[in-house]
């Protein structure tokens, strides 16, 4: 038993919050009055929080980074059983979200191109040597074929890419009669998955 210090009350130990549960020290205020003073105080708290938060930024860096590195491999499993559960609902709220921010996105992600070059420059490098692994011996008709799938590609602009039916990450090989020409918003959409469908008929093909 315990007694709240607000409502003066014997009140069973569980009623009360852990204010340190590695030393076993209770709050001293139940469940009950923290939960009515929370609500009759919301906003004061509410500001008060935010002020704390903002002091101490770098403290609640360290705290969530030392949470995750404890509890990784758990909460990359909430994670996965999340994601396979609300698939659809995160499909079509990243499809949205990218409609909506599209010109964000793209920018964003030039910006970190720009700001990160080795590192982009390493990634490209990695992909290359993919490619060149996972590329049969070609034909000279197959190699021109290739040339010409990226000079479209070129005369159309911008907005238009050359990309793997199967992914080169997935072990799709380099080989013209597995490339075609999609749109950039559909290239970066479909990434490495292998099951992704281009719901309208903007595509180019030999």
């Amino acid at each position: 038993m315990k007694r709240c210090t607000k409502c003066k009350k014997y009140l069973d130990i569980n009623m009360f919050s852990w204010a340190n549960k590695k030393k076993g020290t209770r709050q001293c205020r139940c469940r009950k009055c923290k939960s009515k003073n929370y609500f009759e105080n919301a906003e004061n708290i509410s500001k008060k929080q935010k002020i704390w938060r903002g002091n101490n930024k770098e403290h609640l860096k360290k705290q969530k980074k030392r949470y995750y590195e404890k509890n990784k491999s758990e909460i990359a499993a909430k994670c996965k059983t999340y994601r396979e559960e609300h698939k659809d609902y995160l499909s079509d709220y990243f499809k949205d979200y990218y409609k909506l921010n599209r010109e964000y996105i793209l920018n964003r992600r030039k910006q970190y191109r720009m700001n990160n070059k080795d590192k982009v420059n390493n990634i490209n490098a990695g992909r290359r040597v993919r490619v060149l692994d996972q590329s049969p011996k070609l034909t000279d008709m197959e190699k021109k074929r290739i040339e010409f799938l990226y000079e479209i590609s070129q005369l159309l602009g911008d907005g238009w890419k050359v990309d793997h039916y199967i992914p080169i990450a997935e072990g799709g090989a380099h080989h013209p009669d597995n490339l075609w020409i999609i749109t950039t918003e559909d290239n970066l959409k479909k990434g490495a998955k292998l099951d992704y469908e281009i719901e309208h008929d903007m595509y180019f093909e030999l």
